[in-house]
Parts: C-alpha cells; sequence; structure tokens
C-alpha cells in the first residue's frame, strides 16, 4: 500500500512540475502579447489537473479532485521522519493595490499549510516564500501558485539561555551583534520546536521598590513585544519581574549595578 501510494505521488509530482514549468517557459521570451496570451489562457484552462490552486491576487486556495490522494501521499511520507517544505509563489503584479510589506507567497503557504494541512505539527512543515519572475497577465481562472516538497528531517535546532543588559532607568534593549543573534535564534528555535519562554526582568536598587519592579517588568515586556512581532504567539511568552530583588552583582559601584540591570530568558522545551 505505501508503494502505492509514493507511485502516485511521484507521479502527480511530475504533472505539477511539467504544468508548472511549462507555465512558466510560455509566459518569457516571446514579443507578440496576444500570442503568449492565447497560450497562456489555453494552458489555465486545465486548472483541473492542480491538486492546489489559486486566484489572481488572493491568498485563499482551492482544491481539485486530485487533491484527496495528493495529501495522502504526502502524510503517508511523513511516516519516515521527514517534513513538507510548502512554498507559496507570487507576482510583483499580483501585489498592486496591497498594503506595501504585504508577502502574497508566504500567505499563501500559510493558507495551504492551515486550511489543508492543520494536523501538522512543528517540525513537520516548512513555510516558504519565493517571487515568480517568469510572470503571466492577469487572469481570472485559477492557476498554480504553490509547490509541496517531501525533505528529510533536519536537525532538531537547540537554543539555550541569555541575559541581555539595559542602561539606567531604561527599558529599551541595547543589544550587541551577539544579543542580536541570540534574538534570532530564539525566534527560529521556537518556531520549529513550539518551544517557550520566561523573560525575568531585573534592576539595580537606585530608586524604591516599585518603581523598581516596574522598570523590570517593562524590561520583560520590551523583550516580549519583539518576539511576538516576529510572529511568535503570546501564549508562548511568560514574562515577570524581580526588579532589585536578585542582584547578581554588588550594587555599590556603576560596573555591579550595570550587571543588574538586565532580563533573563530562560527557554522551557516542550
Amino acid at each position: 500500500m505505501r508503494i502505492l501510494l509514493l507511485l502516485i505521488w511521484l507521479i502527480l509530482g511530475f504533472v505539477y512540475w511539467f504544468i508548472w514549468d511549462k507555465q512558466q517557459a510560455i509566459c518569457c521570451g516571446h514579443d507578440d502579447s496576444s500570442k503568449v496570451t492565447d497560450v497562456i489562457d489555453k494552458e489555465l484552462s486545465k486548472s483541473a489537473i492542480y491538486p492546489i490552486q489559486f486566484k489572481w491576487a488572493e491568498k485563499q486556495t482551492e482544491t481539485t479532485s486530485l487533491f484527496s490522494h495528493y495529501k495522502d501521499s504526502l502524510i503517508n511520507l511523513l511516516n519516515n521522519d521527514g517534513l513538507l517544505e510548502i512554498t507559496g509563489y507570487y507576482q510583483e503584479s499580483e501585489l498592486e493595490g496591497m498594503p506595501g510589506g504585504t508577502d502574497l507567497g508566504l500567505l499563501r503557504a500559510q493558507e495551504i499549510k492551515n486550511k489543508l494541512f492543520p494536523e501538522l505539527k512543528k517540525g513537520e512543515y516548512k513555510l516558504l516564500s519565493k517571487l515568480n519572475e517568469k510572470s503571466f497577465e492577469k487572469t481570472n481562472d485559477a492557476f498554480l501558485s504553490s509547490k509541496i516538497d517531501y525533505k528529510k528531517a533536519e536537525p532538531v535546532f537547540s537554543i539555550g539561555n541569555k541575559i541581555l543588559y539595559f542602561p539606567f532607568r531604561s527599558s529599551d534593549i541595547t543589544v550587541d551583534a551577539e544579543g542580536k543573534g541570540y534574538l534570532e535564534g530564539l525566534v527560529k528555535w521556537m518556531n520549529e520546536t513550539d518551544g517557550k519562554v520566561e523573560v525575568i526582568g531585573h534592576t539595580d536598587n537606585v530608586g524604591s521598590k516599585q518603581i523598581n519592579f516596574n522598570i523590570g517588568l517593562k524590561r520583560a515586556e520590551q523583550i516580549k513585544n519583539y518576539l511576538v512581532t516576529k510572529g511568535i504567539s503570546e501564549n508562548n511568552i511568560s514574562v515577570k519581574s524581580e526588579g532589585m530583588m536578585k542582584p547578581i552583582a554588588t550594587n555599590d559601584t556603576e560596573e555591579g549595578r550595570a550587571k543588574n540591570r538586565r532580563a533573563e530568558i530562560n527557554t522551557i522545551q516542550q
């Protein structure tokens, strides 16, 4: 049974690639735009052979009668400890009228995962976006604008805890290249493992306990806000403040107080 499903997946994959490749080939390198349009329309009229398809400038996906077998074959391959690499394609001309920064390719990849493969868990998929440079003219017909590849499982990415430091009486993060690299790696780790973090804000002993508690909390929340802007769920981030209560250095010197003005990031593996 598994061999049969694999053969079906390979055949569908070939058909998928063939139509995509042909669609690319016919879109460029011709001066007679009317002839190009005629050929494209003819190809698009065969859209029912695509398991997954999209309408112009839309992220909502549509499926055809081939999708059920196509999906079954892909899911079956995941039993070999692999992952599905879901790529959404887009054209520059599709972005006209959309807010700046819109990543239509990523939106399409997310739509495929959330709507068509909701059972996929962290580590079983990767979402990608790619610009289709060989574009075709606007059409009202559905067309192929995505690709799903089976990939062997990648090594699990791990990351440790970290301390980030803050200026006096400030909740603004000031990180060097190492700190920036850590935060980028933290986002990657949380996305791939569904891991959680606890962020604890600390201060020196200048000022009252309440003021320092508030400053410590703002420092923790500042890091949380950064992670949220990178797409991390708030449910995976907890924050709290210890204020001035847990110094790691003496508060009798400026050097020691600088070390106490910090936020600790503790990773929690699920």
